[in-house]
């Protein structure tokens, strides 16, 4: 009896987590739905051992967007602050949406098309290529959208807002976060 009590509950337990994940990823989509992007802090917020799943899901709905060019540069956007939780093993996956949406920003049709947006890629794209996770899979990445983002600001000054010009001046100034999100493994530590 003690038996199938324990293995009810284990069960239980899977169910459970299974279903919290489900929930999350319908939360999310019903937020993008409506375009509800503030309601995804929320969320993440409420799951802090899935942000790492909930930024790689985000950018993988970025990369998948055909909607606009403003909706893809928000679910990107929205991925941001959760990128450094992003496991090892996920790196390469979010590092590839990075650098996809690198090549975007950087086509100058794109730029002329949609400066603001080519700008916010920038921004967001400065800011995950410095995570020590995507740093330890993609060492040159960070570099890459670095000069791409001063090739934009060379071409059109007047198209970089104060935001893109303080992640680049924080970015060549090595500013780098000083500790490791949790969950993400130091490459020196293996």
């Amino acid at each position: 009896m003690k038996k199938l009590l324990l293995i009810s509950f284990i069960l239980s337990l899977g169910v459970n987590a299974s279903a919290l994940a489900a929930d999350w990823r319908n939360d999310i989509q019903e937020a993008v739905k409506y375009s509800n992007y503030n309601r995804i802090n929320v969320i993440a917020a409420s799951n802090p051992d899935a942000q790492g799943e909930i930024a790689l899901f985000l950018l993988q709905k970025a990369q998948e967007s055909k909607a606009s060019p403003d909706q893809d540069v928000k679910l990107f956007a929205a991925a941001t602050p959760f990128v450094g939780r992003i496991p090892a093993a996920d790196a390469s996956k979010a590092s590839d949406v990075v650098r996809a949406h690198l090549e975007l920003a950087a086509n100058p049709d794109f730029q002329k098309k949609y400066p603001r947006q080519a700008g916010d890629i920038f921004v967001h794209a400065l800011y995950m290529s410095g995570q020590p996770n995507i740093v330890a899979y993609d060492p040159t990445l960070h570099a890459e959208v670095l000069e791409a983002a001063n090739d934009f600001i060379k071409r059109s000054p007047s198209d970089a807002d104060k935001k893109l010009l303080e992640e680049i001046s924080l970015a060549q100034a090595g500013g780098a976060p000083e500790t490791t999100p949790v969950g993400v493994i130091e490459p020196s530590a293996e």
